[in-house]
């Protein structure tokens, strides 16, 4: 097996590991085809980057790990990993995160990098980057999470890390504190 071979097991491997923690553990997933992704290294394009499905995290599947994901995802995170990308080689994984009117002030709490993208830079249908992505990067500044989308309409939160592993354990703390915030909003009458 060559070494684009090897590699794409790997990033296969991570993703597969990584899934298994998020299952009845993260409850702020929307409702994207993809979960949770991870880039090849020197990732160009969506061919090069995989995702899980996300059927397969929220539904006990039976098969074989290539139906759990499968490289070639072609979706707005993507594109917004492979923006990341461009300003640091080492952030290769991504995911969504359900939007919510406390999750702002959850994130600023956890003292996450939170940076909003600009609504009048978006993709173009001819480019990989998207550009209101790129405008809250710098070379070796990535935030940890891009709110896409105004405080009050954002339809997108994507959050970054090196590796599925780092992203899931970051997901993992961030729904916890969403399902304490609703459960204490519950208690109060909120």
């Amino acid at each position: 097996m060559g070494m684009g071979g090897r590699e794409r097991d790997e990033v296969g491997k991570a993703l597969m590991s990584a899934s298994e923690q998020m299952r009845e553990r993260v409850t702020c997933i929307p409702k994207d085809p993809f979960v949770l992704l991870y880039a090849l290294s020197k990732a160009k394009e969506p061919a090069d980057v995989a995702g899980i499905r996300r059927e397969c995290l929220m539904e006990e599947k039976e098969g074989t790990p290539d139906m759990w994901y499968s490289f070639g995802v072609d979706t707005p995170l993507s594109h917004a990993l492979l923006s990341v990308l461009r300003f640091d080689p080492d952030i290769r994984s991504a995911a969504g995160i359900l939007y919510s009117d406390s999750l702002p002030l959850i994130l600023d709490e956890m003292l996450y990098d939170v940076r909003y993208a600009r609504d009048d830079m978006k993709r173009s249908d001819t480019s990989l980057l998207d550009f209101s992505v790129v405008s809250c990067c710098r070379k070796n500044d990535v935030p940890d999470l891009i709110i896409a989308g105004s405080h009050k309409t954002a339809a997108a939160v994507w959050l970054f890390g090196e590796n599925p592993r780092e992203v899931v354990k970051s997901l993992i703390k961030i729904s916890g504190r969403i399902n304490n915030t609703t459960s204490e909003d519950t208690r109060n009458g909120n």
